[in-house]
């Protein structure tokens, strides 16, 4: 564990309300805000600690963007050595993709200067999420990333 003690912040009531949620068309399309974005990835669990990313303030509200049809969420690992950045990335676009419309372009980064590799981790994550955009079926995505997972850590 590359970071034994890391920093704990409260998480914060930025929950999508029910009553928030209106019913859309099939022709229409649903607005969608960077809380609503940010609710869908803040319970996804840090590689290393019981912790989930909004605990440890690696996502956070003010780091994301919706432009048109564009997500552009920017993440802040525990420590400038973080050698679970690309996964932490990959793990992010994964439930985006997942989670959003697929009319969404989906861009991922890390938040400069915060990372001694960042932009060797941002070219890693842009060649997987196009590997993963590019399998056919829900089976071989699970397979490739399992192999990916496998294979790098």
């Amino acid at each position: 564990m590359e970071n034994p003690n890391p920093i704990i912040v409260p998480t914060v009531a930025f929950r999508v309300k029910e009553e928030d949620r209106r019913v859309f068309g099939e022709s229409d399309y649903e607005p969608i805000d960077a809380l609503e974005v940010f609710d869908i990835v803040r319970d996804i669990n840090d590689p290393e600690h019981p912790l989930t990313l909004e605990q440890l303030r690696v996502v956070h509200p003010d780091l994301i963007k919706v432009q048109d049809s564009t997500v552009i969420l920017t993440f802040t690992p525990t420590i400038p050595h973080c050698s679970m950045a690309t996964l932490i990335g990959l793990c992010l676009r994964i439930k985006l993709m997942r989670s959003l419309p697929r009319r969404f372009k989906i861009d991922v980064s890390i938040t400069p200067g915060t990372h001694n590799s960042e932009e060797q981790s941002n070219i890693v994550q842009i060649l997987e999420s196009d590997l993963i955009q590019s399998t056919s079926n829900y089976e071989t995505r699970n397979e490739f990333l399992q192999r990916l997972r496998t294979s790098i850590y």
